[in-house]
Formats: structure tokens, C-alpha cells, sequence
């Protein structure tokens, strides 16, 4: 009997010590590469996930199917926003949001030309005053939340003013940030920005998109455009200026709570 009691106890401390080296796995954003990474198609975890190092990403159409991939033990972790985090794991026993902040928020600021203080000034003062609206907030979590034609919702009437143009540069590549809808407008977080900018300064904003962020820069360089948004950390380019942080994506990871 004792015998027995001794097996039982080893086992237990063998699975024991077993889980701990799979928590482990996940200690940082690097651990990622080793793994096979979920995500949901047109947002900024599937942004993440192709980025990570990792060779084994799968892109899902619904959060639901990437989960019901995870708990079958075809992928190892999703890579998410927050909020979709913790209403899986708030929903569901077999899965656990990572409790500790293991990838990186993404952080995105305004890049203007050295010289247009003006430009920064007001990219300045607009960020600063969404950060304390709650109707903003909702929207961008609109944007980064949903996906597909669901997003169209929350994009708001072109800005239309009377004091010429301001103009913004984007690759329209990277969901939720900006992209292009089905019939071909740029929207996104980004966008709704910009449209903040513009109307601080009673201009129609223009958007402009462009292949890569190669040509961005040099299209705020020859004055093509006002503005693009850059995510931190920024590279040094001379002749460009970037503002604090205007807006962040808070990524989390989910893994089977076996």
C-alpha cells in the first residue's frame, strides 16, 4: 500500500513540475517562436502572430474557431486583444488568458515633418483630449474588437472643413490600425485620428496610401502629406518629428488551461 502511495505522490509531482514547465514556455513575447500561434484574421494579434518568429501561425475567420483549434491541441496559444481575452477565459474552463503582460502593447504615435510644429501641436492636443473621451475609447475598441464588414460601423463621416487640406499617408496594410474596406476606403483607428486633426484645424482630410513605410517617409519629407502614424519605438529618419504616444493596442495571450 505504501508502495502504492509513493508511486501516486511521484506522479503527481512529475505532472506537477510538467505544468510548470509548460507555464514557463510563455515567460516572454520571444517564447513565442517555439510555439504554433492562432489569430484572428484582420487584426493585430494576426498582425503580431506573422511578426513573432514563430513558423507555425494559423489565421483564423472568428475567435471561436481559433479556440476550438486551441482546446483540440492544434495550435498552442492565440495571440488577441485584451477585452477578447478575458471574455474567452471569463466564458470558458478550458482556456486561460496569460495573466502577465507577455507581449509588448503596441504603441503608435504621429510622424510629422521637422519643421510643422503646428502639425505637432495638434497632434498633441487631439491625443490628449480622446484619451479622456469615453465615446472615442468605445470606438476604437469597435475597431479593434470586431472584424470584417463589423468594423464599418464605427467609422465615423469623412471630415469635411473649410481651411484647405490635411493630408494622411498610410500603407492601409495593418487592421485595426488602417485598412481598406470593401469598397475600397481607407478606415481604421488611425484614420479616425486623423480626422480628429483635421477638424481641430477646420481642414477636409485627404488620405493617401502608399506600398510600404519607405515611401511614406519620403512622402512627408517632399510635403505629399501631413502626417502618417508610426509604431514605437521609431526609427531615426532625418527631417521627421514624432509625437508621444497617440493610441495602444493591449495584446494578450490565450493558452489551454489543461
Amino acid at each position: 500500500m505504501k508502495k502504492i502511495s509513493i508511486l501516486i505522490l511521484l506522479t503527481v509531482i512529475l505532472l506537477t513540475f510538467s505544468a510548470c514547465g509548460d507555464e514557463m514556455v510563455l515567460d516572454s513575447a520571444s517564447d513565442l517562436a517555439a510555439l504554433r500561434v492562432g489569430a484572428v484574421s484582420s487584426t493585430a494579434g494576426e498582425t503580431y502572430a506573422a511578426n513573432c518568429g514563430s513558423e507555425a501561425v494559423s489565421v483564423f475567420a472568428t475567435i471561436e474557431e481559433a479556440v476550438e483549434a486551441l482546446v483540440a491541441g492544434e495550435i498552442d496559444c492565440i495571440i488577441t486583444d485584451l477585452n477578447t481575452a478575458k471574455d474567452v477565459a471569463s466564458n470558458r474552463d478550458d482556456v486561460t488568458n496569460t495573466k502577465t503582460r507577455i507581449i509588448q502593447d503596441t504603441d503608435w504615435c504621429a510622424a510629422v515633418r521637422s519643421a510643422d510644429f503646428d502639425s505637432l501641436a495638434v497632434a498633441e492636443v487631439v491625443s490628449a483630449e480622446v484619451h479622456k473621451e469615453t465615446n472615442f475609447s468605445k470606438l476604437c475598441r469597435g475597431f479593434i474588437e470586431n472584424t470584417g464588414e463589423d468594423r464599418d460601423a464605427f467609422i465615423t463621416a469623412d471630415q469635411v472643413g473649410s481651411s484647405g487640406t490635411f493630408t494622411l499617408g498610410t500603407t492601409a496594410d495593418y487592421p485595426p490600425y488602417a485598412y481598406l474596406t470593401e469598397d475600397g476606403k481607407a478606415a481604421g483607428i488611425s484614420v479616425e485620428y486623423a480626422k480628429r486633426y483635421a477638424q481641430k484645424r477646420d481642414q477636409t482630410l485627404e488620405i493617401k496610401v502608399y506600398e510600404n513605410d519607405s515611401e511614406l517617409s519620403k512622402a512627408l519629407k517632399s510635403g505629399e502629406i501631413d502626417m502618417y502614424f508610426e509604431q514605437l519605438p521609431v526609427p531615426a529618419v532625418p527631417g521627421i518629428t514624432y509625437s508621444t504616444t497617440c493610441y495602444t493596442v493591449e495584446l494578450r495571450v490565450l493558452i489551454a488551461d489543461n
